[in-house]
């Protein structure tokens, strides 16, 4: 077979290849030393380029931060803390025109947790079906809630329930909703 002579990349010494073995644009070594010695050039060499530090600004706080080159682009602000406060209300990816429920709001609201913590004091924090004092307990309305919105704060309206009684007597709801192959 023939071949003929290239320069090691590294050392310029001439080294002997054979045409079946010659790729256009490859680096060829004499050695695995000379490799590896022009391998840690170039990562010095792309470490100078890349690890070189530079001043930004944070566009939520407006203090100055110090980043790394490559994350130049990137960077937009100097913490975690500055970044998840920039992402709030209308800034937030996902802002759809403050449309959120009103059921939701009700149901997270203040007068409704009192409500709640209001029952469970007056049954002594007891499932009134199974006697269970504590634990994972609810506050049951007895007129629906969706239905009656005048009554939803009302205590002659609530009863505290066990979890697992809760969920017996919602029992026909659940099989409803979850036994739907979807």
């Amino acid at each position: 077979m023939k071949g003929k002579y290239v320069k090691c990349y590294n050392c310029s010494k001439s080294i002997y290849r054979y045409f079946s073995r010659l790729k256009k644009g490859k680096k060829y070594f004499c050695s695995l030393n000379c490799r590896y010695k022009s391998q840690r050039i170039y990562q010095k060499e792309l470490s100078k380029h890349l690890y070189k530090r530079i001043k930004k600004v944070c566009q939520f706080c407006g203090k100055d931060f110090i980043v790394e080159n490559y994350r130049r682009n990137t960077a937009q602000f100097c913490s975690k803390k500055c970044r998840g406060k920039s992402f709030v209300g209308k800034k937030a990816p996902n802002w759809q025109g403050g449309k959120s429920s009103k059921n939701r709001l009700i149901r997270q609201s203040e007068k409704m947790k009192l409500w709640r913590l209001t029952i469970f004091e007056r049954d002594e924090f007891t499932c009134q079906k199974c006697g269970k004092r504590g634990g994972k307990l609810v506050a049951h309305h007895i007129k629906p809630f969706s239905k009656y919105p005048k009554l939803r704060f009302s205590i002659s309206n609530g009863i505290t329930f066990c979890k697992k009684c809760h969920d017996r007597l919602h029992g026909h709801l659940r099989k409803k909703y979850h036994d739907k192959t979807y």
